[in-house]
């Protein structure tokens, strides 16, 4: 956001530092997804992704209402929120969708509640 200045009697614009809503809740759902969930499925997963990055992406984007493809290209052009989930590379909509899927419902609802609660 810029803003505009009066300092004897020229204008300057200077610009604030304001934290996008979307990623002050990609924070939240990822630390709380971390203080509920294994950072890793089982000792044999593949160690590309963290289980935490996965559900957490999922989440995000199942809030708002995104399919998975979209949260894929959600991801895709927004660095701040990849930084968030401290993605390299972006996984594909599968492997967002796996994540999901393998988690217990009742998790998943716990997580969806709380994620919503704090953000309306």
């Amino acid at each position: 956001m810029l803003r505009l200045n009066k300092n004897d009697g020229v204008m300057k614009m200077s610009k604030i530092d304001k934290v996008s809503i979307y990623k002050l809740y990609a924070i939240e759902i990822y630390e709380m997804v971390k203080s509920v969930i294994p950072k890793y499925r089982h000792k044999f997963s593949p160690k590309r992704y963290t289980y935490w990055q996965m559900l957490s992406a999922s989440i995000y984007g199942r809030t708002q209402e995104m399919k998975y493809r979209d949260i894929v290209e959600h991801l895709l052009i927004s660095d701040s929120i990849r930084k968030v989930f401290e993605f390299e590379e972006v996984p594909s909509h599968k492997s967002l969708w796996e994540a999901f899927d393998a988690t217990d419902e009742k998790i998943l609802n716990e997580l969806f509640e709380k994620s919503i609660e704090k953000f309306n």
